[in-house]
């Protein structure tokens, strides 16, 4: 749950194929942050590139569409 020390956040339960998203995602957002966040969705999981700067210093939230 800390922030990841290579920035990319690797979510394994969302990978392609996955029962607990089963449609497309359209875009992602890290709340809190105006800069844009990019990503890739595999068959290993979807893989998030974080901005360098984190928008607070307790809970970060990815919001899915």
């Amino acid at each position: 749950l800390d922030w990841p020390t290579d920035g990319i956040a690797n979510i394994k339960s969302l990978a392609t194929g996955s029962p607990h998203w089963i449609g497309k995602i359209n875009s992602i957002e890290l709340l809190g942050s105006k800069e844009n966040v990019s990503w890739e969705r595999t068959d290993k999981g979807l893989r998030v590139t974080l901005p360098s700067q984190k928008p607070c210093e307790f809970a970060y939230v990815l919001k899915l569409k």
